[in-house]
């Protein structure tokens, strides 16, 4: 979407002339002039696709004749919008190309002679910024008061770094102005995830998306608003985010809370108070905001940043929890978001949480995700202990040692607030389970994590760009067809034969899918390497035996494996050790179906028995059970990852209704939805990048794919495939 100022004709050199002036550096002052009619000045920079731009221009003579007109175009050289005005413009833009912009400086074509000086700014997310000398911007505090000023067309730039799923709170208020600050906050890939301005003082909320996006650099920017650009005026931006240690401003109020205390605070405004306290497992807690005017909001924030309570209830409101793990807690006191303006003095009462010198806490971390040999560092968050924060001992462990051995993982830093650095083993990309333990020499208290290394290959990406790719076996030619998503090329290639079964992989551990078959009449797999286009054959297995490929041993690459239904074994073929195993688990009738149940980065053997409905699951981790009744005779197991947080979930399809039944491992709901029909095959994957499984079918009657997108339920239909054919994603 396109927010523009003023728009008018589009500019154009005329009889005068065009001039290059160099690159634009994002949040720095371009200065220039136009010295005769007609002339034209022309920036570049640099943007990939999707990247938020802002930009303005502003007449830095204040002529009343002349107003400077600018155009943006995209590196095709199509036009991406333009702007201008008497004395200011400005312009809200989305990269719709990566490569090079121009941006062209002329005069407003109503007033095609002006001449004379101007002044032009860009702002873009996400990236490195500078802050100009004697303007204001740069990393923010979480609870500091940030002053600023914005004056003609300025743009002010800020960010700070949050990890996945943690909850934001920012405020940007008037001091004394006419300036209404309009905010803007991108993410760390430059999705636009709030943006708003309520006149004296406008307030945010949301939390960080859970998942490879989430943890990151958000780029926050103050300005005019784009309805009134000439506005000028002084403002102060405030950031809470939690889970994490905060700092409580000079003359302002919060910190620990302490049982059965009153503590009292000032909502000026625009302002955040942030007060945190720590429960034990199991505990009840409640909290009484009592104001003396209405319009304030008091918000509660668990261990991983979930927002559990946010209310606001006229001059007294209270928050009553139950049953809350253990952990670090943060209450976030402001005005309603609705009335962000509002001001009032108050009191706080906590009752049900524990003292600092009760046992010690450790902040809960959601799934994180770092790039192959990239460090990451993690902010953990402690309280309590017999001597207080500052003297917990903190030490941790790694449940895949082949990713990130237990040495790799280095803390720093003292207090309430720590930093472990996390650096995965070379050339390693997986899952594994972080555990953290917090210890005052007699008690400890004990979290963990999930940390994904790299992008881990989606099902049936064949061109690696993280996408399940629309793939067909023809058995009676022993062709695959593959629609390539991320090239656009369609393959055909030979690679098997009638009566076999596509099994693809990522067998040598390129990132990429291989084609490959098994032959049940001989026991043979045939694997093509997509790294080097060679033939690898392995005897595994024999007639009534189901393939069931996995990465059993974590080492990044595809293993062979097979599914005696007869005796209910897996047999398995580790490539990391070369070590062959047999293992008892499931019976005649039970359906395999592996996953990583418990995102330790190695493949858990599972059964689902459809005679009772029964999913019986064996942890890698730890060899334990696990028994849910989900399912029934005639649905089609499903299981993948459909809330993106690393462990597989357990799914039914069930063929005579379409419906999909899931159970999400990380929010604990139950799932029921209708998509497809009597006849069609059910092929589950991560069709649009985003590390969840999406609900797909395929119509053999047709050949028709229907993808349903887990990002915002779209629709995608695609032609590919007929009667005969294998879905090279089908489930069992």
């Amino acid at each position: 979407m396109v927010r523009i100022a003023v728009v008018g004709a589009v500019l154009s050199a005329g009889a005068g002339s065009a001039f290059a002036q160099g690159a634009l550096t994002n949040g720095a002052d371009a200065v220039g002039a136009i010295a005769s009619p007609g002339q034209t000045q022309t920036w570049t920079f640099t943007a990939s696709q999707g990247d938020g731009l802002v930009l303005t221009v502003i007449d830095s003579a204040a002529d009343p004749v002349w107003a400077p007109f600018v155009v943006v175009r995209a590196p095709d050289g199509s036009s991406l919008g333009s702007f201008g005005g008497p004395d200011v413009g400005q312009a809200r833009l989305t990269a719709s190309q990566t490569g090079t912009y121009s941006v062209a400086v002329g005069a407003n074509p109503n007033v095609p002679n002006g001449i004379g000086p101007y002044i032009l700014r860009l702002a873009k997310a996400p990236g490195s910024y500078t802050v100009p000398g004697g303007d204001q911007g740069g990393d923010l505090t979480n609870g500091e008061d940030h002053p600023g000023t914005i004056t003609l067309g300025d743009l002010d730039l800020w960010s700070f770094h949050a990890q996945a799923g943690d909850a934001l709170v920012l405020t940007v208020a008037d001091q004394g102005s006419s300036l209404g600050p309009y905010i803007q906050i991108w993410g760390p890939n430059g999705a636009s995830m709030a943006s708003g301005d309520s006149g004296p003082a406008t307030q945010l909320a949301f939390n960080a998306p859970l998942n490879q996006n989430g943890t990151g650099t958000y780029t926050v920017l103050i300005s005019a608003n784009v309805n009134a650009p000439g506005s000028t005026g002084n403002y102060i931006l405030r950031l809470a985010r939690a889970p994490a240690s905060f700092v409580v401003p000079s003359g302002d109020q919060g910190g620990d809370l302490t049982n059965g205390q009153t503590s009292q605070g000032t909502i000026t405004r625009g302002d955040l108070d942030l007060w945190r306290f720590a429960a034990g497992a199991g505990a009840a807690v409640s909290l009484t905001l009592t104001a003396q005017t209405t319009g304030l909001q008091i918000r509660v924030v668990g261990t991983n940043g979930a927002v559990l309570a946010a209310a606001a209830s006229g001059l007294v409101t209270q928050v009553n929890l139950t049953a809350l793990p253990s952990g670090i807690y943060t209450v976030v006191i402001s005005a309603y978001i609705n009335a962000p303006a509002s001001t009032s003095n108050y009191t706080l009462l906590a009752t049900g949480i524990q003292n600092p010198s009760q046992p010690p806490a450790i902040g809960t971390l959601p799934t994180i995700y770092t790039a192959v040999n990239t460090p990451i560092g993690v902010t953990v968050t402690l309280a309590g202990g017999a001597n207080g924060p500052t003297a917990l001992t903190l030490f941790g462990s790694s449940s895949n040692q082949t990713v990130v051995p237990n040495a790799n993982l280095v803390f720093s830093g003292s207090g309430a607030s720590r930093l472990l650095t996390i650096t995965p083993a070379v050339n390693r990309s997986s899952v594994t389970t972080i555990t953290l333990n917090a210890s005052d020499g007699s008690q400890t208290a004990t979290t963990s994590f999930v940390l994904v290394v790299g992008s881990l290959p989606r099902p049936g990406d064949f061109d690696g760009d993280h996408r399940s790719e629309v793939a067909v076996f023809r058995p009676s030619t022993g062709t695959w067809y593959i629609r390539n998503s991320g090239t656009g090329l369609n393959v055909g290639l030979v690679w098997g034969g009638a009566g076999d079964i596509p099994v693809p992989g990522d067998y040598d551990f390129d990132g990429l899918a291989d084609m490959a078959v098994f032959r049940p009449s001989n026991g043979t797999w045939y694997l093509r390497q997509s790294s080097t286009f060679t033939m690898v054959t392995s005897v595994w297995g024999g007639v009534g035996d189901v393939p069931v490929p996995g990465d059993y041993d974590a080492d990044g690459r595809t293993d062979i494996a097979v599914f005696r239904t007869s005796s209910g074994i897996w047999y398995i073929r580790n490539s990391a050790t070369g070590l062959d195993e047999g293992l008892l688990w499931g019976g005649p009738g039970d359906v395999p179906v592996p996953g990583d149940y418990d995102a330790d980065g190695k493949t858990d053997m599972a059964v689902f028995r459809p005679a009772t409905g029964t999913w019986y699951l064996r942890s890698s981790a730890t060899g334990t059970l696990t028994a849910s009744v989900w399912g029934g005779i005639g649905d089609i197991a499903v299981a993948g990852d459909y809330d993106g947080d690393g462990r597989t979930d357990i799914a039914v399809f069930r063929a005579s209704s379409g419906i999909w039944y899931i159970r999400n491992s990380r929010t604990g709901l139950d799932e029921g939805l209708l998509w497809g029909g009597l006849g069609d095959v059910p092929v589950p994957g991560d069709y649009d990048a985003d590390g969840k499984t999406d609900m797909a079918v395929f119509r053999p009657s047709t050949g028709t794919w229907y993808i349903r997108s887990s990002i915002n339920g779209a629709l995608t239909v695609v032609v590919w495939g007929g009667a005969g054919d294998i879905p090279v994603l089908r489930r069992q």
